[in-house]
């Protein structure tokens, strides 16, 4: 919990504060609405939920919570230093529980920790969506943590000629849900057999140069390929292209988070919608795969008949 907030902390730091205090666009609440509203879920869970006491700042109990406070009037929020001065109080109480908390196996929000694990993985969330809310911001706005790491946009994608483009799984039943002793969301839960025909999948993710011919054989143009509500969208917020791509001089350019960047013809397409993407997979006479057809082409091994915590086995990844 400790490594996570500093984690938090040095995204923000990435930002100055005015520019934390607007939104980054798309309706979106300010960025730094976030950092306050991960300690009012620490102290609800830990201090309120679990030990009976009262909120620790009902202002912020009302300020961020997003069901009472609307995104439209998260407006004129406390300054950083003090939400990080709550997020102390708050992580103080919360620690001097968990020295004295009793992981009693009767109460599924104690069993091996898991109310301490929904804050852990609550704030891992909003790392998610902060990265995500930064990259809205002018690059110009932000600077690189320091020190800084090795720029991930100089890597260079490519794609073996040898490898399949589409993988066959055979039908035949497999284990949908969360089938370890590990924490997991109560909508990953209970894990239950579920038959599903053989169907078809793409082996790699659609790359940038498959995305662009896709826009150039009138992708944003060509009603025949979307959804009625698909089209709706992109007409109403006027897509042309992905999110931070920009065309100049017939070339295409992407923007990173720090800089405008080289787009790479063999990278995997972000920044596209799921509207985007159904009218992609049908411009390719395919379609997007069910959530259950993605999770047993990820995770299930067929020869022994169990899921595999990662695609390539139950080893953890390196960093």
């Amino acid at each position: 919990m400790t490594a996570a907030r500093a984690d938090t902390l040095r995204l923000f730091d990435m930002a100055r504060e005015e520019d934390l205090h607007q939104s980054p666009g798309f309706g979106f609440r300010p960025i730094i609405w976030h950092l306050a509203h991960i300690g009012v879920f620490e102290g609800y869970w830990l201090l309120q939920k679990m030990q009976g006491e009262r909120a620790p700042d009902e202002r912020y109990e009302r300020i961020f919570d997003p069901i009472n406070t609307p995104r439209e009037e998260s407006v004129n929020l406390p300054s950083r230093q003090e939400m990080e001065s709550y997020l102390k109080r708050v992580r103080v109480r919360a620690t001097d529980y968990l020295d004295k908390v009793n992981f009693d196996e009767m109460n599924p929000l104690l069993r091996d920790g898991y109310v301490f694990n929904l804050v852990l993985e609550h704030e891992y969330q909003h790392q998610e969506t902060l990265a995500y809310l930064l990259h809205l911001l002018d690059p110009a706005l932000k600077s690189r943590p320091s020190p800084a790491k090795e720029d991930e946009s100089d890597a260079v994608f490519t794609q073996a000629a040898t490898t399949p483009l589409m993988v066959t799984v055979e039908a035949g039943a497999f284990e949908m849900g969360c089938v370890w002793d590990t924490f997991a969301y109560d909508n990953e839960l209970p894990a239950h057999a579920l038959h599903l025909p053989a169907f078809k999948m793409d082996r790699l993710l659609t790359t940038n140069e498959e995305y662009a011919h896709f826009i150039s054989e009138g992708g944003y143009t060509r009603r025949e390929w979307w959804s009625a509500e698909g089209w709706e969208w992109k007409e109403k917020e006027n897509w042309t292209s992905p999110l931070y791509w920009k065309n100049e001089a017939e070339a295409w350019r992407v923007r990173s988070m720090f800089d405008e960047g080289k787009w790479q013809p063999a990278h995997p397409v972000t920044g596209v919608s799921w509207y985007e993407a159904e009218a992609y997979a049908r411009f390719s006479s395919k379609r997007l795969p069910t959530e259950a057809e993605w999770e047993k082409a990820a995770s299930w091994d067929a020869s022994q008949n169990q899921k595999r915590r990662f695609a390539w086995g139950d080893e953890s990844p390196t960093s």
